[in-house]
């Protein structure tokens, strides 16, 4: 048996807009970014879904602006990924200094973070009800990792997963437009 759950990425922040790496900076949203939030209206049937989001500001905020209005649990396992050091910097220095596998000081290993969403990913389909996660990219792409998905996808489109109790991962859509809100 499995359930379903969708992942949201947060609106935009200053430091998006800056093109700065932010991990688990609590950084939140821009001007435009909370405009941006302000229109997005879940389709149904997700617009009935419980909703939960990650604690950094970002995430929480996009949440409380998302149509409809509903309330929400805060969710430590949809944190975004910890980048130590690189926290702050230009993700265009980063690309030109990253060397593959590389772990800077501080950052979380690949490895922690496949397990603390693996052991999320168990607690949806345990819980039995769907729901749709506010979270970050760097999370919605581990995601789409463990479901062995490939290939970009939409910030502003909801990202559709089925989870199972063994904390296997399914993607089921990755194209879920979002509404404009009334």
């Amino acid at each position: 048996m499995s359930v379903h759950f969708a992942l949201l990425r947060h609106a935009p922040t200053i430091w998006n807009e800056a093109g700065r790496l932010q991990g688990s900076a609590d950084i939140c949203l821009s001007r435009a970014g909370k405009t941006l939030a302000a229109q997005w209206r879940l389709p149904p049937p997700y617009d009935a879904w419980r909703r939960v989001a990650s604690p950094l500001m970002r995430a929480r905020q996009t949440a409380q602006l998302l149509k409809p209005a509903m309330t929400f649990t805060l969710e430590p396992r949809l944190r975004e990924v910890r980048f130590g050091i690189w926290e702050g910097r230009l993700l265009a220095e980063l690309e030109r200094r990253r060397k593959r596998g590389f772990l800077a000081p501080g950052m979380e290993p690949p490895a922690q973070l496949k397990r603390r969403l693996r052991d999320w990913v168990s607690h949806v389909a345990r819980g039995g009800e769907p729901l749709v996660g506010v979270s970050h990219k760097g999370v919605i792409r581990a995601m789409r990792r463990l479901a062995s998905a490939r290939g970009a996808w939409r910030d502003d489109c909801l990202q559709l997963f089925a989870a199972r109790v063994d904390g296997t991962v399914s993607l089921v859509r990755d194209d879920v437009a979002l509404l404009a809100a009334p």
